[in-house]
């Protein structure tokens, strides 16, 4: 995910895809559907899936760390992360631990995406977080988080192949979403990288100079750091887009594959690495649109 290539000069860029862990309607999440999601996935060739995260949801959702180390167990080298998880939600030493558990299930292939969510207040009133401290609570869980993994006691022999230190340390990449300038200087100071959502190419290309810039000022700006984006995309007229997704019609990157193409061109070349595909039809129509796209989209975004 490192990336330190000038906008316009887009390096490779590497494909993410959501997973359907939230329910279409009322009823509950089709688990096999993920499962099978993540499997054709890591056939077709996507790089990453990733699992959204809520503890209080107006529809039925599949827990994120769980759904993680079930992805882990039927998958074995495509990379698996959140994307993003609510941190501030979940008391530290306990997610460390479940964290350090699905990295040794997946070794070297987990990823950690942090949100400060806000957009359901009832999960954070139910887990006894103020609303208005979640972002301080955020960095201060990461931090801890960061310090918990690092205590693994694993051996040094089996370090390099498990993604850890010869020292034992559990070294695990975080990113940032967010998209306030409090937000890019959280992720900028504490993240691996940060992903952005419903931004067009020329809003996302500002956030990522201001977040190179601050890591430049704080001395950061020689180690690695990520840029991306999570696109709502639907490839075609078919399939079935919910009515309550909330994305501005000018966010949706739809159409036919040289339309879809063209979008994702305009963000690679505001410098972004990675693009984490969110597919609007979560429903029967979801693997479908999964294939199509790694048939006629994933080879173009590989071309040079």
């Amino acid at each position: 995910m490192a990336e330190s290539v000038a906008p316009g000069r887009p390096k490779t860029t590497t494909v993410g895809l959501m997973l359907p862990t939230v329910a279409v309607g009322s009823r509950p999440v089709p688990a096999h559907q993920v499962l099978e999601a993540a499997r054709r996935a890591e056939a077709a060739g996507y790089d990453c899936v990733f699992a959204g995260d809520h503890l209080v949801y107006p529809r039925p959702v599949l827990e994120c760390v769980v759904s993680l180390a079930a992805v882990a167990a039927v998958t074995r080298r495509v990379g698996i992360g959140s994307c993003v998880l609510l941190v501030a939600l979940r008391q530290p030493l306990v997610l460390a631990r479940q964290l350090a558990a699905v990295a040794a299930f997946a070794p070297g292939r987990l990823r950690v995406g942090v949100g400060v969510g806000g957009e359901v207040p009832a999960e954070f009133t139910r887990a006894g977080v103020s609303m208005g401290q979640r972002g301080a609570v955020t960095a201060a869980a990461v931090r801890e988080l960061r310090a918990l993994l690092a205590e693994q006691d694993h051996d040094a022999d089996e370090a390099e192949a498990r993604g850890r230190t010869p020292t034992g340390e559990l070294s695990l990449p975080f990113f940032f979403g967010g998209s306030s300038q409090v937000a890019l200087r959280r992720a900028a100071e504490l993240g691996d990288g940060w992903v952005g959502y419903l931004h067009s190419p020329a809003s996302f290309g500002r956030r990522r100079s201001y977040l190179l810039a601050h890591r430049r000022q704080r001395g950061l700006g020689g180690a690695a750091f990520s840029t991306g984006m999570v696109l709502p995309v639907q490839l075609g007229s078919a399939g079935r887009i919910p009515a309550d997704t909330g994305i501005p019609p000018q966010r949706l990157v739809a159409g036919p594959v040289s339309q879809v193409l063209d979008t994702l061109a305009s963000y690679r070349q505001a410098g972004c690495t990675e693009l984490v595909l969110r597919l609007l039809d979560d429903g029967p129509g979801y693997l479908d649109q999964l294939d199509t796209i790694a048939a006629k989209i994933l080879p173009a975004l590989r071309a040079p």
